[in-house]
């Protein structure tokens, strides 16, 4: 209960955050990081073949956006772009044949959009939440 030395903002309290939610952030941010590593570990490697650097670029982008959707979900913010990033990235791994680890990384980006999409109430608690407290400071 809020007194009269507490503000008003400090007596709602954040929603907690679900075990699916953590997970999914948890994998995008690993993922994303270890991706990210073995790209550029693997970079001197594949240099000299034409046509590589450009694949190359691209997979180090998605690994990066994948860690910033990642950071995303564990705020949780950027719920549309969440979902519209991991059906993406479930789709390119689709789209490369029937590759057992393109394939893996399909199965566990769909998880994640599924997670993600299943916990939508709890980003729309969340902005609510942040709503709260920006008008209860002005």
């Amino acid at each position: 209960m809020a007194g009269p030395d507490t503000p008003a903002d400090e007596t709602v309290e954040r929603p907690a955050r679900p075990v699916a939610v953590e997970l999914a952030a948890a994998v995008l941010i690993i993922g994303g990081m270890v991706g990210l590593i073995e790209r550029l570990a693997a970079t001197p490697d594949f240099a000299n073949r034409p046509g590589v650097a450009i694949g190359l670029a691209l997979s180090t982008l998605l690994d990066l956006v994948l860690i910033v959707v990642g950071l995303l979900v564990r705020t949780g913010r950027g719920w549309v772009v969440a979902i519209n990033v991991l059906a993406v990235a479930t789709f390119v791994y689709l789209t490369a044949g029937l590759n057992p680890v393109a394939l893996f990384f399909a199965a566990v980006y769909g998880a994640l959009f599924a997670l993600v999409l299943a916990n939508r109430p709890w980003f729309a608690e969340m902005r609510a939440w942040r709503a709260s407290r920006a008008t209860g400071r002005r």
